[in-house]
């Protein structure tokens, strides 16, 4: 069976890249086994694998700009042969085109695959047959206009046979219209031309950078939470005893890392290219910096005099930041990486001389730090012969960022290391006599300070309950009782004095108003508010219009200034099988539509009451006939917890509404508040709970 590697997309569960360079440079790697799946009409299977070398990929190239080179019957034999590595710099000028011929398996005809073109440092244009696939950037004339990327995610694509072809491979064209206008800067020296593109499975490579991007975010955000911690913890230490200047350095040390890592993770993110060098420098700008806290910290911790070494490595480190800056792709991967191999060793070399010459330490326990950095020296070792091929890596950087983690054991050990000689410059003879005289005072001061505090808690417990019975006074001792209307309430607070409120109101017309209503907190003053509300419903409630009801309760309370204290409400109006419905900051009310059987939000946007006088409120008009049901509710048995810190939530709620719908209003309470009960699974109830359920009877 012929097997054709350069521009073969195979068949099967693989799909070959359209440029092998993509995954090695030269020299090339040595033979591999290429496998090969396919399957006829009748239902026949086929199986062939076959030792194959891979051979360099080449385009057709041609500098400058022609609409015709996109045609796929153009002749291109007089165009120049060149490999993708090869970019032609002393040919450039700014655009050019790059054709390429690709071999199509016929199983692959009609298949959803995926376009991917990254590391573009410019714009691009690529064309399949003539047609225009996928467009990155905007092709221009001049570098003032031009939008350069360098990475764009995948894209859908699809081959089709030409006329009349039956089976086989299919031959496809090509075309990438390209053009950059960077690489005469003299900021890009250094940078190779690597322009990709391959094409496989749509479905995977979307999967595939989904579950890199979830990677990244997750090691950038957790690493990034950590290291940002001890930084300000320990420039809290630094700013309660300035003497310990050891907790400023370890802040600024933490802080540098912490930019470390974002910079190292973001490359996913970036697709401009000019974002991308500053990028670079940045990143390499951070890592020199968390050197130098590194070393300084080290030195300030175990010698009394910052040693002359330091000088050396600090002007090399920031004359090697500053070329960085200049040539961010000179720079880079050479002598940055020299520097930061040297001085770690440097920082191992005075610890280690700590443990040996006792008469040099300053602090007692360095040898915290050294078995801190145990892990991130082997770490370090490993990924050294890894890069020299010596060895090979367990997992990909992405899936676990070794050496990150096991520098987050250094900051660890460190963070131990001085809170433990922060406690003992603290752990003194004087300190301790000073306690025990104090302690002696201070018993006798608590002694007095309990007698008062039991007479203070007994005549606030007599206050709560006073005002806990208020309260229960103001709610109504019986439902409104109507032909067609069956009506049950429920209201249970958290605390003596709870911050929830319902109430009635029938007028002489059988129109009834119904009021229920969530206070700011809990307690004395919520109970307070509720009393306010209380009597602005009753005065107001005869009124047609709800949002007019509203908002003059809300330029009332508005205009008693009870500060934060703001109060949720929904009104609801019942009249010939019809409601009137209107909210200031409730939860939506739940609808249960006998004729449809099923259950709907009532959702209508308004602001508590108290905060907003002048607030437009909505108002919503909806049949209420026979067998429908209204679950009216405050907000705290959806926003309940339970013993896992999990939320029951309004989705849930919804579905418990569902599956009572058919009871009365007080089995549908009985119901809600047993779920409650055991969701919480003996959490205290921490909000007040109130329900008024309303159903329509013939």
């Amino acid at each position: 069976m012929e097997i054709q590697v350069d521009g073969w997309i195979q068949a099967g569960n693989v799909a070959v890249d359209a440029e092998n360079w993509n995954t090695w440079w030269p020299p090339a790697p040595p033979p591999c086994k290429w496998a090969y799946t396919a399957q006829d009409s009748a239902g026949n299977i086929y199986h062939a694998e076959e030792e194959v070398g891979l051979t360099p990929v080449f385009y057709r190239f041609h500098a400058g700009d022609d609409t015709a080179w996109v045609q796929p019957e153009f002749d291109d034999s007089g165009w120049e042969q060149i490999k993708p590595w090869d970019f032609p710099e002393d040919r450039w000028q700014g655009i050019g085109w790059f054709r390429y011929v690709l071999q199509v398996d016929s199983l692959l005809w009609h298949q959803p695959l995926g376009l991917h073109i990254f590391n573009i440092f410019g714009a691009v244009e690529f064309y399949l047959d003539g047609k225009l696939v996928h467009q990155v950037g905007k092709i221009v004339a001049s570098k003032e206009d031009e939008e350069a990327l360098i990475m764009w995610d995948p894209v859908p694509i699809s081959f089709h046979p030409p006329p009349g072809h039956s089976g086989g491979k299919s031959r496809h064209i090509v075309a990438l219209r390209y053009s950059s206008f960077f690489w005469d800067s003299p900021i890009w020296s250094g940078q190779r031309w690597s322009l990709g593109w391959y094409i496989s499975d749509l479905k995977q490579m979307t999967a595939n950078r989904a579950k890199i991007l979830r990677r990244v975010t997750f090691h950038q955000m957790f690493l990034m939470g950590v290291f940002m911690a001890f930084a300000l913890m320990h420039f809290l230490l630094f700013l309660f005893y300035p003497r310990l200047r050891a907790n400023l350095y370890f802040a600024a040390l933490t802080t540098c890392f912490a930019l470390v890592v974002y910079f190292w993770f973001q490359p996913d993110f970036i697709t401009d290219a000019v974002h991308f060098v500053w990028h670079l420098r940045l990143r390499n700008a951070a890592m020199t910096l968390m050197m130098f806290s590194a070393m300084r910290l080290t030195y300030l911790l175990l010698y009394p005099k910052l040693p002359r070494i330091f000088t050396p490595f600090f002007l090399v480190g920031l004359s090697l930041t500053l070329w960085n800056w200049l040539r961010p792709f000179i720079i880079t991967d050479t002598y940055l990486i020299v520097f930061y191999i040297a001085a770690f060793p440097e920082i191992l070399r005075v610890l280690v001389a700590s443990r040996i010459r006792k008469r040099e330490v300053r602090l007692e326990g360095s040898w915290i730090i050294l078995l801190g950095m145990t892990p991130f020296t082997l770490v370090g070792v490993y990924y050294l012969l890894s890069l020299l091929n010596v060895v090979p890596l367990p997992w990909e950087f992405e899936d676990f960022p070794t050496p990150f983690y096991a520098m987050l054991i250094v900051m660890i050990s460190m963070s131990v290391f001085l809170s433990r000689n922060f406690a003992q410059t603290n752990k003194n003879l004087e300190a301790q006599l000073i306690q025990v005289k104090a302690l002696s005072e201070k018993t006798i001061q608590q002694e007095r300070e309990r007698a008062q505090l039991e007479a203070e808690n007994a005549r606030k417990s007599q206050e709560l309950e006073e005002a806990r019975q208020l309260q229960l006074a103001m709610l109504p001792k019986t439902v409104p009782k109507l032909p067609h209307l069956e009506i049950a309430v429920y209201s249970k607070p958290a605390t003596e004095v709870g911050g929830d409120y319902y109430d009635f109101h029938l007028d002489g017309n059988g129109t009834l108003t119904v009021a229920i209503g969530d206070a700011t907190g809990h307690g004395m003053k919520a109970g307070t508010l509720v009393s306010v509300t209380k009597g602005l419903f009753k005065s107001l409630a005869h009124e047609d219009s709800l949002p007019q009801i509203l908002q003059k309760m809300s330029a009332a309370l508005d205009s008693m200034n009870l500060g934060y204290l703001y109060m949720a409400m929904m009104l609801v109006k019942y009249q010939e099988n019809k409601i009137t419905i209107s909210t200031a900051g409730m939860p939506p009310a739940l609808l249960h539509k006998a004729d449809l059987n099923q259950v709907d939000e009532i959702l209508l946007k308004g602001l508590p009451l108290g905060g907003f006088p002048d607030f437009q409120y909505q108002q919503a008009e909806i049949e209420f006939r026979s067998g429908d049901t209204l679950v009216l509710m405050s907000d705290g048995l959806p926003e309940m917890f339970n013993d896992a810190d999990e939320i029951l939530d309004y989705p849930t709620m919804k579905k418990l509404v569902e599956e009572v719908t058919s009871k009365s209003p007080q089995a549908i309470i009985d119901y809600l508040v047993a779920a409650g009960e055991k969701w919480a699974n003996g959490r205290p109830q921490e909000d007040d709970v109130t329900f008024v359920v309303m159903k329509a009877r013939n």
